[in-house]
């Protein structure tokens, strides 16, 4: 394959890649919002049970128990959420990561191939100075004789 068509593919793979990378990220970027979601909503949660534990009067004592009971099922199902998505997260920043590694690779052939191009280049003109000076050498040569 000549180096301009490995050139051209390079920097199609590099896009493609590229996007890979950019779709992954946005992925890990949507699971910590979430992460930070659910932890808010944990925060919140507590506050609100800490708030309900203080100010509970002797009317509403009887309910505080129940309430505290579904306060905390809810705390645990956030927290299975949380694990959840944490091993998720861990997972896509693995695949972020190999993304990350095949677009910096694809980039370092790139810039091999780019270099192998520019070398042709001053190769293919330095012959073609060489063949003029040739030229010339010879025709003054024989100009002379």
């Amino acid at each position: 394959m000549s180096s301009t068509r490995r050139l051209a593919s390079l920097n199609l793979v590099h896009r493609v890649k590229t996007h890979t990378l950019e779709t992954i990220g946005a992925e890990l970027s949507e699971l910590r919002a979430q992460q930070a979601d659910i932890t808010a909503e944990q925060s919140a949660l507590s506050e609100q049970v800490a708030f309900e534990a203080a100010n509970t009067t002797s009317d509403s004592y009887a309910f505080l128990s129940g309430y505290l009971q579904s306060a905390d099922r809810r705390q645990q199902h956030l927290a299975a959420q949380l694990a959840e998505l944490e091993d998720r997260a861990s997972a896509i920043e693995g695949q972020l990561l190999e993304a990350f590694r095949d677009v910096k690779t694809n980039e370092a052939v790139k810039g091999q191939t780019v270099q192998e191009i520019k070398q042709h280049a001053e190769r293919s003109e330095v012959q073609e100075l060489d063949d003029a000076n040739r030229a010339l050498y010879l025709l003054k040569k024989s100009g002379k004789t």
